[in-house]
């Protein structure tokens, strides 16, 4: 059973947007038909990672209580897998995005994850930019993901970033 839970993000709350206060992020069954349709939407399916124990899930729901976005963290250790990353159309440039990251990156510190990575295609421009907003820097691929050329690795390290944010408000 997946619990239903809201995850509340660590970040000031200067930095969200109005609508963003709207949403509630929190891990559910990616299984559930509305997830489903969304996943669908996308042309992505979590398959099998999104729904083992080693997986965190996250859905995005506005105020409705309809699912608006997800978001996946695949944990390996010392570090984490972003995926099933999407928003509905009907929900972007509104900063949801942003939110649904900033909780998956606050979910993966909790865990003590140092290192987040991510796979994303080349072309996909917004989602670039959002990545290198949030402090994402292209990285080569891990050992085991097929080389792409229509891929773009990307990474964070958490620690670091961490540290910087300290640093400044210090």
């Amino acid at each position: 059973m997946w619990p239903s839970i809201q995850i509340a993000s660590t970040r000031s709350s200067s930095i969200l947007r109005p609508d963003r206060e709207k949403l509630r992020i929190g891990i559910e069954d990616p299984s559930q038909p509305e997830i489903r349709a969304l996943l669908e939407e996308a042309d992505t399916d979590p398959g099998v990672p999104a729904a083992s124990p080693a997986a965190r899930f996250h859905v995005a729901r506005d105020d409705t209580g309809q699912a608006v976005g997800t978001g996946a963290l695949l944990m390996h250790g010392a570090w984490a897998e972003l995926e099933c990353m999407w928003v509905a159309k009907s929900h972007r440039c509104k900063g949801v995005s942003r939110a649904i990251l900033d909780v998956l990156e606050d979910c993966a510190a909790s865990e003590k994850v140092r290192y987040l990575r991510l796979r994303t295609d080349a072309g996909s421009h917004a989602a670039i930019a959002l990545y290198k907003r949030a402090g994402f820097s292209p990285c080569p691929p891990s050992a085991s993901c097929p080389q792409d050329p229509h891929a773009l690795f990307m990474q964070k390290d958490l620690q670091e970033a961490s540290e910087r944010q300290k640093s400044a408000t210090d």
